[in-house]
């Protein structure tokens, strides 16, 4: 960014009133990097348009309760990820649902065990998920499901970075006794 150009702070001010042209700055600065962080989250390349626009989507959304609207690629990084895992679930169940009708047009019959199995176990670990109390259950959430590094979880929840890993580790202890894991 070079002296003249506007600060990301300034374009939010301005996009929030209104002003559509600082809107598409704010885009075009920050559209590779969301492309970036987006293709390394998604196995699919064509999911990659997707993540990145759910992604500023989410930006434009948020922008009047951004608190610190300097630190826009800290954000955009984030709900990157965290729309990735949303698109990347969608483009697995429309996989699964094309995989599943075109086996019932051809008459084949699915292996329906292996799904079933996978299904009831998924159905145990979100019960078990929801049986933490709530600060492990947050914390759990955000580092598996939304996939944040303990420091971003420790900034988002101003615990300590050693209180986060070990109120993860004590999660992950209470599900693998829940569902009787060996370890």
């Amino acid at each position: 960014m070079s002296p003249q150009e506007p600060a990301d702070s300034d374009l939010i001010d301005r996009a929030i009133v209104g002003n559509a042209e600082s809107w598409r700055v704010l885009v075009q600065r920050h559209r590779r990097y969301v492309l970036a962080t987006a293709r390394s989250a998604v196995k699919d390349a064509n999911d990659t348009d997707d993540v990145a626009q759910d992604a500023f989507l989410c930006l434009f959304r948020s922008l009047a309760r951004l608190r610190e609207k300097e630190s826009v690629t800290a954000y955009l990084h984030s709900v990157t990820k965290h729309c990735a895992v949303h698109v990347a679930r969608a483009s697995a169940r429309r996989k699964q649902e094309e995989g599943e009708a075109n086996a019932m047009r051809h008459g084949s019959a699915l292996p329906l065990t292996d799904c079933d199995n996978l299904r009831a176990e998924h159905a145990a670990l979100l019960v078990a998920i929801e049986k933490l109390p709530a600060r492990q259950r947050g914390i759990f959430r955000m580092r598996y499901l939304e996939e944040r590094s303990v420091r971003e979880i420790a900034a988002a929840t101003h615990i300590a970075e050693g209180t986060v890993r070990a109120t993860v580790h004590h999660a992950v202890s209470a599900l693998r006794r829940k569902l009787r894991v060996p370890r």
